[in-house]
């Protein structure tokens, strides 16, 4: 089990309520792909541009807003506590990004949302090998073939 909140401290969100159901779907995806057998909690945190280019900078040493970062709460290979952490989604880099991409909002916030989603479980795409699982996993998850550049 999957549960997860979708905060939006500014209000930016215009299909909240559409956009939790997608999530929701996605997670019962997720549980059957990842084959997740234990209780787990995390948060999504939609912000702006400013806010996640200072999570960026602080954490990473990026001076820009990058569409997605997850901050892991556990080791993922032992998860020993039920809280995985913490997935934050830049909305107005995901406006953009999907407008480039002429893909709908929807589907791009879809897509990040699992893509921080794998990353809490220890996922990473620091080699091509491991880009491309993650991409496998993501497109099962999704039920698509979506080819994100890395």
């Amino acid at each position: 089990m999957l549960i997860f909140s979708i905060s939006d401290r500014n209000k930016v969100l215009k299909e909240h309520k559409k956009i939790l159901s997608k999530c929701n779907y996605l997670c019962k995806q997720a549980i059957k792909i990842l084959k997740i057998k234990k209780k787990y909690i995390f948060d999504c945190n939609v912000v702006n541009q400013r806010e996640m280019m200072k999570l960026n900078k602080k954490y990473h040493k990026k001076n820009n807003a990058t569409n997605v970062l997850s901050f892991a709460l556990n080791d993922a290979k032992t998860l020993k506590t039920n809280l995985l952490g913490e997935i934050y989604i830049c909305y107005e880099v995901c406006i953009n990004e999907a407008k480039i991409k002429s893909i709908r909002f929807i589907d791009y916030f879809s897509f990040l949302f699992i893509h921080g989603l794998l990353h809490l479980f220890g996922y990473t795409h620091s080699t091509n090998k491991n880009w491309n699982l993650m991409t496998k996993l993501t497109n099962k998850i999704l039920k698509c073939k979506y080819n994100h550049e890395k």
